[in-house]
């Protein structure tokens, strides 16, 4: 029910504290998590205007209201998110890469960022795509200095199990206390967590997804701009490309057997 093994695997490889993560059914459930802790009517989210459509979901599912902040070349622009927040702001959401654009921020730009918030404002950095990075951001550091971080991570993206819907969030364990207060015991269930534990140890499964990921976003990259469609590479396991009519596309290709994501619902059709 507590996930122990889990936690204490993570909590080593991401160099915190076991109390200091907090397991979800999928990093979903995590938001909703935040939701129920921090948000009611008459408070605010602030979020990127093509960030990931759950973030308002879960505003809106309890009562809050979501700041919707333009996004500067559909990447975060960090600098309009700070000036949006408010008394009544008490989350911010940040992806890095983001879904559904794949650009992500440099780790000078989000502790910088973590660091200039107000105290009752608490900072969500989703990481979901991280490990297609390099070197991804680490804000140990801000966490460690009393910065109110919640960062979010999966192992539905590069891990490859979506379906068995694990996903966990490490910070500061008096946050994480929080979490665990609305986490319904047994959330995760016995079999999702042992293949989550076993995934931790395929390091060399991990390098060459991120290998073969790099080669086939190059090439779809070349690919649609070949055939004229501006395209944004991003950093994460899709691209972005604008092609007029993105549904009737997304139709056309359905018939023949693949799925893209129409981006209508994000304000880019």
């Amino acid at each position: 029910g507590s996930a122990g093994e889990l936690r204490r695997k993570i909590a080593r490889l991401r160099g915190v504290s076991e109390d200091g993560v907090v397991i979800g059914n999928g990093s979903n459930e995590l938001i909703e998590f935040l939701g129920h802790v921090f948000l009611r009517p008459g408070l605010e989210v602030v979020m990127g205007a093509q960030a990931f459509i759950v973030y308002k979901l879960v505003t809106r599912l309890f009562g809050a209201t979501a700041i919707e902040v333009p996004m500067r070349d559909f990447g975060h622009d960090l600098e309009a998110m700070r000036a949006a927040v408010t008394e009544r702001t008490r989350l911010v959401f940040v992806a890095s890469p983001n879904n559904p654009t794949g650009i992500a921020n440099h780790e000078d730009d989000l502790l910088e960022f973590a660091k200039s918030l107000p105290d009752h404002v608490i900072f969500c950095l989703d990481e979901a795509y991280s490990e297609y990075l390099e070197r991804a951001p680490d804000l140990r550091l801000a966490i460690e200095q009393g910065c109110k971080v919640v960062c979010l991570r999966t192992f539905s993206k590069i891990y490859g199990l979506g379906g068995l819907r694990v996903g966990y969030a490490y910070g500061n364990p008096g946050l994480m206390a929080l979490l665990e207060r609305v986490r319904q015991p047994f959330n995760v269930n016995a079999v999702a967590q042992a293949a989550a534990a076993a995934a931790l140890d395929d390091e060399a499964f991990v390098v060459m997804c991120r290998r073969e990921n790099e080669l086939g976003r190059e090439l779809l990259c070349r690919g649609l701009s070949k055939l004229g469609f501006q395209t944004w590479g991003g950093q994460a396991n899709f691209v972005l490309s604008r092609v007029g009519d993105g549904t009737a596309l997304f139709e056309a290709l359905q018939k023949r057997g693949l799925i893209v994501r129409p981006l209508a619902a994000y304000g880019v059709p």
